[in-house]
């Protein structure tokens, strides 16, 4: 009983060692890549090519096994084909993870659309709203000095265009080009002028951040000023994918997914229905998943909104229809803005297929080779 114990102590120490190497390595490598390389050569040294080399010349040179060396030859090279034999041709468990966050299903993000002054909050939030409805109201003075200069400058090809049909044929063609592209030019702008009745796009109810900071300042385009929360009793989750793990994402459409939620790990919400958004996206369902509010995502440092990624990700969205049923300990599972992990389950392989990809992903993630 004690040389087992002791076994499974040695086992277990070796395994601890270098899992907290590897620690330290990976920490190294994120500050110095060079000396990081170095300690990990060194390690792998250290921890398989050394302990190898010793167990052969023990294999070949120790007196003290001379009568039993065959024997001894054929207890470490069976030992040896078993744990290759596993690790090579018996399939395992393979998934893996993505963060996401849950949201209701038709809820819609509220962004500014043309930069101005938020003069004024028209909805009260958490109002009911339906689609269309007025959220708020921008001034933009820069826009309109802007339509006037367009429509001065519109009138003026106008009045070009009419003299040339007069005058002088050939120069037709280039006024009417002039003309088109003026009435376009104030075309835009007066679309650019409705935007600054900042709408509904979905009917729900309307939650607005910051409301205080926001009403009275000066907003550049693309700022979130809330959400419209879908009244539907269904729920999605809109997982990150990571660029490493497109590949395996489309192969582990045939096979499950499930949602764990911090603070209820033992219970997995198992997901039947879902899709991935075409097209990579750089921009964040919600900024709880960016660096920024603490979340697992790199965002740009130069995103004061911390949703825009460094690198381009795949969106999925997964389907939870009659999510209020899902109750724990009395409390629902479910509510809007709840981060959680998406498992993607794949085909089981060896773990010498696994590990190798793994690692793979792991330097094209943090050291982008």
């Amino acid at each position: 009983v004690e040389a087992t114990w002791l076994s499974i102590f040695g086992v277990a120490s070796v395994c601890y060692r270098l899992l907290i190497t590897v620690a330290i390595i990976l920490l190294v490598a994120d500050r110095y890549f060079g000396l990081g390389l170095l300690a990990g050569v060194l390690t792998f040294l250290g921890a398989f090519v050394m302990p190898t080399v010793k167990g052969f010349r023990y294999l070949v040179r120790e007196p003290r096994i001379e009568r039993a060396r065959s024997r001894a030859w054929a207890w470490a090279g069976g030992a040896l084909a078993v744990v290759l034999g596993f690790l090579i041709f018996v399939p395992m468990p393979n998934h893996f993870r993505a963060p996401g966050i849950v949201r209701a299903a038709g809820s819609t993000d509220v962004y500014t659309q043309v930069p101005g002054w938020l003069s004024e909050v028209v909805t009260e939030p958490g109002a009911p709203v339906n689609a269309s409805t007025v959220l708020a109201r921008m001034e933009s003075p820069e826009l309109e000095f802007a339509i006037a200069a367009a429509r001065a400058d519109l009138a003026e090809a106008v009045g070009r265009e009419r003299q040339m049909l007069s005058d002088l044929a050939a120069g037709i063609e280039p006024t009417r080009v002039r003309r088109e592209a003026s009435e376009q030019r104030v075309a835009q702008l007066e679309t650019d002028r409705d935007s600054l009745q900042i709408r509904s796009l979905s009917s729900g109810r309307w939650v607005a951040h910051d409301r205080d900071t926001w009403e009275g300042t000066w907003l550049p385009r693309g700022v979130r000023l809330g959400e419209v929360v879908g009244d539907s009793t269904d729920w999605e989750f809109f997982a990150v994918i990571a660029q490493e793990n497109a590949s395996e994402l489309f192969g582990a459409i045939e096979h499950g997914a499930g949602i764990r939620f911090p603070g209820h790990a033992g219970l997995e919400l198992e997901l039947t229905k879902w899709r991935v958004v075409p097209g990579r996206q750089n921009v964040l369902p919600s900024p709880a998943l960016g660096w920024t509010a603490g979340g697992p995502v790199r965002v740009r440092a130069d995103d004061s909104n911390g949703v825009r990624t460094e690198e381009p990700f795949f969106l999925v969205v997964g389907q939870i229809e009659d999510g209020g049923a899902l109750v724990a300990a009395g409390q629902s599972l479910l509510w809007q803005g709840r981060l959680g992990v998406m498992r993607f389950d794949l085909p089981w392989t060896p773990l010498m297929v696994q590990w190798p990809r793994q690692f793979r992903q792991l330097l094209q993630d943090r050291f982008e080779i």
